[in-house]
């Protein structure tokens, strides 16, 4: 649920980059004497700070789940990669909107990228976190019991 969430908000992160080039408005900032650099800090700070928002209260929700048990590392772990998410699908969000003159167009691909490049990676994590159990103890039977345990929990997701 939080993945698909934070998908939404790279949507809104390439329509201004993408509009304003189409119509321009940056050919327009550039001639006027704005460097380029300033324009894409700018923009970032801004995503940024927008970005925020829906950290602090996904981040709090952490604390309701009553799942993790009130565990501060897994808490402090996922708030870490949430809080690396935002700038790294910012500039993510960035490359892409160079590729378009339509902010329909961009918007389409960005969230079909988060949504399909999202499970994927959960897919690998998975796949890596299972093949170091395999790993860890090639002759313990208990571990190949607990791998194939742990596959089969993560297969009922």
């Amino acid at each position: 649920v939080v993945l698909v969430a934070f998908s939404f908000f790279s949507v809104g992160v390439v329509t201004l980059p993408v509009k304003e080039r189409a119509e321009g408005i940056f050919a327009q900032q550039v001639i006027s004497g704005m460097q380029v650099q300033t324009y894409w800090l700018a923009n970032f700070t801004f995503d940024f700070l927008v970005y925020l928002a829906p950290l602090v209260c996904a981040f709090s929700v952490l604390f309701l789940v009553p799942f993790l048990n009130g565990s501060i590392s897994v808490i402090l772990a996922m708030g870490v990669v949430m809080a690396l998410y935002g700038p790294a699908t910012i500039l993510h969000t960035f490359a892409w909107s160079r590729r378009f003159n339509s902010t329909l167009a961009a918007q389409g691909v960005v969230l079909s990228t988060n949504l399909v490049l999202g499970p994927v990676l959960i897919v690998v994590v998975n796949i890596f976190a299972a093949l170091s159990l395999l790993t860890a103890e090639e002759d313990n039977y208990d571990n190949k019991y607990s791998m194939a345990a742990y596959a089969t929990t993560w297969v009922g997701r």
